[in-house]
């Protein structure tokens, strides 16, 4: 295994061949996160790796599951599961008129979604507009409060968590609603439902 592309950490993690005792057929990974050194090496092992895009939407995140459910002869499984999250996702979204929204997924520096991702789509789902229409995403909180928003969704991971709820509350107006970095971040269907169901939670 050529492990000279692989970082520090990498290299101090656990062997990649005891993370897969069970020979899969197929490893699928986002091809914008650290996935190359990973990649190279378990190619060595002569593993059929597939590397999607991050999705820029609730229906590219849709199309990849179709996708790897048939390179894992599971189509029919996937297509169900797919229509079932598209069903409930289409029932609970747009129930309510909102303004605008911030969604931030990083603190130090401020980072939020921004229109090229699935995670636009939990703001446009609940009627609202982003704030941020340009950009990277990195931006500044004193940007976030001349925009005013009606809402500031927060997801929670390291580094961002009650405590940055707490500045925005004492900085806006806008109605704070936390969401698990764990899901909201992952992006499958049933996540990006449970997520929007947070959401509406939270605006309710």
């Amino acid at each position: 295994m050529d492990l000279s592309k692989l970082t520090k950490e990498e290299k101090k993690a656990e062997p990649i061949p005891k993370k897969i005792p069970t020979a899969p057929q197929n490893i699928s990974g986002d091809k914008y996160r650290r996935f190359d050194g990973f990649e190279d090496a378990l190619k060595e092992l002569k593993q059929n790796v597939i590397c999607m895009p991050s999705p820029q939407s609730f229906e590219e995140i849709c199309e990849q599951t179709i996708e790897l459910g048939q390179l894992c002869n599971k189509k029919d499984a996937a297509l169900q599961h797919v229509e079932n999250e598209r069903r409930i996702v289409d029932r609970i979204a747009h129930q309510k008129k909102t303004g605008k929204a911030f969604f931030q997924i990083g603190a130090k520096p401020i980072w939020g979604v921004t229109e090229n991702s699935y995670l636009n789509d939990i703001i446009k789902c609940i009627g609202a507009s982003n704030v941020l229409t340009e950009g990277n995403g990195m931006t500044q909180r004193e940007h976030i409060v001349r925009s005013a928003p009606n809402y500031i969704i927060i997801s929670t991971m390291e580094g961002i968590d009650k405590d940055e709820a707490e500045i925005w509350r004492k900085l806006t107006k806008a109605s704070i609603i936390l969401v698990d970095g764990n899901i909201a971040c992952c992006p499958t269907p049933q996540n990006f439902r449970k997520t929007l169901e947070s959401v509406i939670k939270g605006i309710e």
